[in-house]
This record gives structure tokens, C-alpha cells and sequence, in this order.
């Protein structure tokens, strides 16, 4: 598998345990237990994990998923390859054990691939529409913003693809500049709660739609960090469940 890797496994609807999105958290726990030691530890001593997990129901196949992505190698090969042929899950939290009925790669793909397919072609798309599975929030100045803006979701995706790309995306003023090409073309969204470690993070769900403006440059680095988004999430606390995508470009 790719260091840009997204693994979702079906939940079997045979669990007597309810499911519902901010377990997340407790799955994460699950899989701290699952995967070797030194590679947890490892994880501690950084700032930003390189994986996203969450917790949505799909509703056309009518099963909850338990989505893993990753935006590292190492991520890749120490947490995907871990769970990629698991049948069942202990959450200690919760005394209880969830079964899988299926596990499927969703995507693949590693950031030179990602900068070739958006910087070589010429695409006409002027409009990204960001499909939240999971409840997302933004800490700023130590105050949650729970409503989506081009600033607070690019500049979530930035930080991210910097910490863990080879190929930087560190121009002058250009998270400024990627916002200015930017506007709201829509959205559909709702508040909703996040509980975590026993308290209710505010957030919202639901579909958010990205406008293009005319700066062919700007689009296409705008477009590269949406894809990417699927694998990294948006927002805060995506380690643990929250911020999962979907997106369209159209």
C-alpha cells in the first residue's frame, strides 16, 4: 500500500453495541492496542498524527464503516497492514467486541502522483464540494469554530501536507493568496456534537461547496489539497474520529 492510503471496513449490523460517530474515539484506543508498542510511543512524540480515522453510515449499502486513512509511509505500513485482514475488534472502553464484515482500499496514491495529476492537466472543474462524514471544528486562538471557511480549511490542509510531504507548499503569503481564489458557492450543513474524553466538542456535518476563482495556478494547488483532505481530514482531532471527507469536484 501507498504512504496515501484509505482502508474502510464494514461493520457488522449481527453487534448488539449501538454505533455512532463519536465512538470514534473508542475505536482509535482499539487500535492503539493493536499496533506494536514502540510505534505507539513513537506516535506520542509528534504533533501531528499522519492518519485520520472516523466512524459514518453509508446509507446505500446500509452499514456503518470504520474508515483508516494514512499520509505517511511508515502510518501506512504500521497501522493499515495491521488491520487490513482484521474479522473482529475489542473496545475496552466499552467491554465489547465489533465485528467486520468486509475490508476495502478505497484510494492510493503518494504525493508526487498527487502534484503530477494536478499540475499536469488541464482541468475545468470550478467547484469542490466537501461532503463532511464526520463532525469537523477548527481551535483558533483557543476558541472552537465550528463553521467551515476557505481560510480555516486550506490552511488546515497546508499544515498538514507541509509536515509530511517532501515537496513543500511554502510560498509567500500563500495560504492568503489560495483564500482570495476562493469563495462560498454553497453548502448544506448542521451542528453537531463531537463527545470526546467526556466532553462535547461543537462541530457541524453535512455538504460545503468550494468556488474557484480564475487563477489557473491557484486552482490547481487549491484542487490538490482537497483531494488530499480525503486522507488527512479537516480540521482538528481527525486522529481520533472526527473531520472524515467525501469530495466532487465538478
Amino acid at each position: 500500500m501507498k504512504p496515501l492510503t484509505i482502508l474502510e471496513l464494514a461493520l457488522s449490523d449481527s453487534n448488539e453495541l449501538k454505533i455512532h460517530q463519536s465512538m470514534g474515539s473508542i475505536f482509535h484506543g482499539a487500535l492503539m492496542e493493536l499496533l506494536n508498542s514502540d510505534y505507539v510511543e513513537f506516535l506520542h512524540t509528534m504533533q501531528l498524527r499522519p492518519y485520520s480515522q472516523c466512524l459514518y453510515f453509508n446509507r446505500d449499502k446500509g452499514v456503518w464503516l470504520w474508515r483508516l486513512s494514512t499520509f505517511e509511509q511508515n502510518a501506512t505500513e504500521n497501522i493499515l497492514q495491521k488491520v487490513e485482514n482484521l474479522q473482529k475488534l475489542y473496545l475496552k472502553q466499552k467491554q465489547a467486541e465489533v465485528q467486520f464484515l468486509s475490508c476495502e482500499v478505497k484510494a492510493e496514491s503518494d504525493y508526487r502522483e498527487l502534484l503530477d495529476k494536478h499540475f499536469a492537466q488541464t482541468r475545468q472543474e470550478r467547484y469542490i464540494l466537501l461532503n463532511f462524514l464526520s463532525p469537523a471544528s477548527f481551535k483558533s486562538n483557543g476558541e472552537y469554530m465550528f463553521y467551515p471557511t476557505p481560510r480555516l480549511i486550506l490552511g488546515s490542509l497546508l499544515n498538514k501536507w507541509n509536515t509530511c510531504s517532501e515537496v513543500k507548499l511554502e510560498e509567500s503569503n500563500l495560504l492568503e493568496n489560495l483564500t482570495a481564489e476562493t469563495y462560498i458557492a454553497g453548502y448544506k450543513l448542521a451542528s453537531r456534537k463531537f463527545e470526546l474524553e467526556g466532553s462535547m466538542v461543537p462541530g457541524f456535518r453535512g455538504e460545503f461547496t468550494l468556488g474557484l476563482r480564475g487563477n489557473i495556478m491557484a486552482n490547481r494547488i487549491i484542487r490538490l489539497l482537497a483531494e488530499f483532505a480525503q486522507f488527512a481530514g479537516v480540521g482538528m482531532k481527525t486522529a481520533l474520529g472526527m473531520g472524515g471527507i467525501n469530495l466532487e469536484f465538478r
